[in-house]
C-alpha cells in the first residue's frame, strides 16, 4: 500500500491512514511518500510530525510494516515511483492521501487474485 501526499490536510491524511488500519484484511506494509509538502503562505515545510508518530506506533501495534519518506516535490507520479521502484510485492495499491477506504476494500480487491484461472 502506498500513499503519495502533497500539502494534504493533516486530519484528512490521518483519516486516510486510519481507514487502512480498520481493514478486514490488513495491508502487509504501508508507505507514505510526502512529495515535498510546503506551506505556501509561510514557505515552511509541512512535516506531519504528529501523524508520523501515530502512524508508526499504530502500524507497529497491528504488525504492519510502516515507512514514511519525504522527497523533493516532483509530482504524484514520481512520489508513486519512489515506492514502486523498490517494493517487491506482487500487488501494490496506491491510495490518494484524501481517500478513505471501505473496511472491506483490500479483502474484496484481492479476491480476483485468489483464483489461479
Amino acid at each position: 500500500m502506498q500513499i503519495p501526499a502533497y500539502n494534504e490536510d493533516e486530519e484528512a491524511l490521518r483519516q486516510c491512514i486510519l481507514s487502512l488500519f480498520e481493514q478486514t484484511r490488513l495491508p502487509n506494509r504501508v508507505h507514505v511518500v510526502d512529495d515535498g509538502s510546503m506551506d505556501k503562505a509561510t514557505g515552511t515545510l509541512i512535516t506531519y510530525d504528529a501523524v508520523q508518530v501515530w502512524f508508526h506506533g499504530r502500524a507497529r501495534e497491528l504488525g504492519i510494516e510502516s515507512n514514511w519518506v519525504r522527497t523533493v516535490n516532483r509530482g504524484k507520479r514520481h512520489a508513486q515511483m519512489e515506492v514502486l521502484a523498490t517494493d517487491v510485492s506482487d500487488i501494490v495499491i496506491t491510495l490518494d492521501s484524501d481517500s478513505i477506504l471501505d473496511s472491506k476494500a483490500i479483502h474484496e480487491g484481492l479476491q480476483p487474485f485468489a483464483d489461479p484461472t
